[in-house]
């Protein structure tokens, strides 16, 4: 799948009305699979990060892996950076002290990237960088 601007609105809006304010329990980024997937109480967001594929599904929920980012805390929002290929979804903490995280997907091809981090100034804490010859900065 080819991702635009107006794609990425698109999906941000759609995960937007049907993950906002989910309770959120969990987050694996797969390097082996190329995937990203948000663990919620009801449903699994999972994006695939492959140059091949590039899709984004809501499925039902699965068991939370062991190897998952363990994450108590509500999707406050899902939006597109204008005119980017740049999807953040950003929650909020429902427990303990660390600072309110953010997953950063870049869909661009080429420079397929999914980052996570945390606190207002999106300090990254993990990334899932698919081009390896790239640097992050």
């Amino acid at each position: 799948m080819i991702w635009d601007s107006c794609l990425c609105r698109a999906v941000a809006a759609e995960l937007a009305e049907c993950l906002g304010a989910s309770r959120a329990q969990g987050v694996v980024l797969d390097r082996g699979a190329r995937r990203v997937s948000v663990h919620f109480r009801e449903h699994t967001w999972t994006t695939d990060l492959s140059g091949t594929r590039g899709w984004t599904t809501i499925g039902p929920a699965r068991e939370v892996p062991e190897e998952a980012r363990r994450l108590p805390a509500v999707l406050r929002a899902v939006e597109a950076l204008p005119d980017e290929r740049i999807l953040l979804a950003r929650f909020r903490r429902v427990r303990g002290r660390k600072p309110n995280p953010t997953l950063i997907l870049e869909l661009a091809p080429n420079r397929w990237n999914a980052i996570w981090a945390e606190g207002d100034d999106l300090k990254v804490v993990a990334r899932l960088r698919m081009d390896v010859r790239r640097t992050h900065t």
